[in-house]
């Protein structure tokens, strides 16, 4: 690792140890606080629909002003509206109108960050380190928001515990704004160069543009179109999956008491195999090639979750490792594959179809469950991993990127 990198990156790990820590006080408790103040579950769901709908409205947009203006003011606009709107619903615990404008701006918020922050490290990194080596960074960058989501867990169980589960949104918020001025004044921007004209622009020439060339690039190669549809068809198994392992362990006879443990557990060992995607990558020589082995690995663990029964929980921690190779293999692999120029709006595009896949498995999984069984489910959510992982295998020998990345 080059000197300039290792000033850099640990700064982007910090910034995430603290975004993960912010989102992982709520996460484990949010649905029965709120249910607690007398909101019923079908309100509770329009909520995230809420949030759901303004992310895949905002999400290819907010992409293209992080290219046009820059990725490091796109992540502090969000970080400010989803600190801002944490406080909000701290604030307005018991308002459903208010609650719903919250859920709606945070939904927004988002957008600005989720193609930003990607485009923002890999081209602040590719100033000084080799293509090769991005599985490495992304695997220590998911291997710290793990870390940081099992600090978010026992910090936020403590407040629970002294009972001021509202506070949590409070902190969330308070948390994010320190964020935010870390970032704004350690983390320098790293913008991109057009290489039609030498210049970034940032007019309305300069949006419509990048919006024309990015927006479709995912469907436009052929390399990128079966990437993305692997995608498409992973998370719509492991949504299911998400979905389904406590009922199924519920009904197995897991109490629930173990519910919490078990999921720190996972995630503790999700942190520790993240580290080692660049090591993983090296072994399994390429990205495609890791992430097909390594989601057929994930499909026949969460298959054995089924019979499994009162053990499931076992299969269940194993699939944690190997999943959490997924994230950080696939955005090194993505990365690598698409310019700088439209980086944040192509990661945005990509988000867009992961939020899609999402909802589908939410739908998939209630039809399931409701008409099959639990166990069905995770049955089904096995073979549709499976699927995603034979078509990573297709893509192709790992390529790098298409000449364009010109940082200024």
């Amino acid at each position: 690792m080059t000197s300039s990198a290792e000033s850099v990156f640990p700064r982007f790990l910090s910034f995430q140890l603290a975004m993960s820590v912010a989102s992982a006080l709520t996460s484990p408790f949010w649905v029965v606080l709120l249910s607690g103040t007398g909101l019923t579950y079908v309100q509770i769901s329009a909520l995230v629909a809420a949030s759901y709908a303004a992310t895949l409205l905002f999400e290819i947009p907010t992409g293209v002003l992080a290219d046009v203006h820059g990725r490091k003011l796109s992540v502090l606009l969000g970080i400010g509206v989803n600190a801002a709107t944490s406080i909000g619903i701290s604030l307005w615990f018991y308002s459903l109108p208010l609650l719903f404008a919250m859920f709606v701006l945070q939904g927004i918020g988002a957008t600005f960050m989720t193609g930003a922050f990607g485009a923002w490290m890999t081209d602040s990194l590719l100033r000084t380190i080799k293509e090769e080596e991005l599985p490495e960074y992304w695997g220590r960058l998911a291997s710290n928001g793990r870390l940081g989501a099992l600090l978010g867990f026992a910090g936020g169980t403590g407040l629970v515990a002294i009972g001021v589960g509202r506070g949590l949104w409070l902190a969330s918020g308070i948390i994010g704004f320190f964020a935010l001025l870390f970032a704004m004044h350690y983390i320098p921007e790293a913008k991109a160069e057009r290489p039609e004209s030498g210049k970034s622009g940032s007019g309305p020439k300069a949006y419509w543009r990048v919006l024309a060339t990015g927006s479709l690039t995912l469907l436009r190669k052929a390399d990128l179109r079966r990437l993305t549809m692997a995608s498409f068809i992973w998370f719509v198994g492991t949504g299911v999956l998400s979905l389904a392992w406590q009922p199924h362990m519920q009904s197995a006879g897991v109490p629930i008491a173990l519910f919490g443990p078990i999921l720190m557990i996972y995630t503790f060992l999700g942190a520790l195999c993240a580290r080692k995607t660049g090591w993983f990558v090296k072994r399994l020589k390429g990205e495609a090639r890791s992430l097909g082995l390594s989601g057929i690995l994930s499909a026949g663990l969460t298959a054995l979750m089924v019979p499994a029964c009162a053990f499931a929980g076992v299969p269940f921690l194993l699939f944690g490792a190997s999943e959490s190779l997924h994230a950080p293999m696939f955005n090194a692999f993505l990365n690598r594959r698409i310019g700088s120029s439209e980086r944040a709006t192509i990661l945005s595009a990509h988000s867009m179809v992961t939020s899609i896949s999402t909802l589908l498995a939410m739908w998939t999984f209630g039809m399931l469950a409701d008409s099959l069984g639990v166990a069905i489910s995770i049955g089904c959510a096995a073979v549709v991993m499976l699927m995603a992982a034979l078509s990573f295998l297709t893509v192709g020998p790992d390529s790098g990127s298409q000449g364009d990345y010109n940082p200024s």
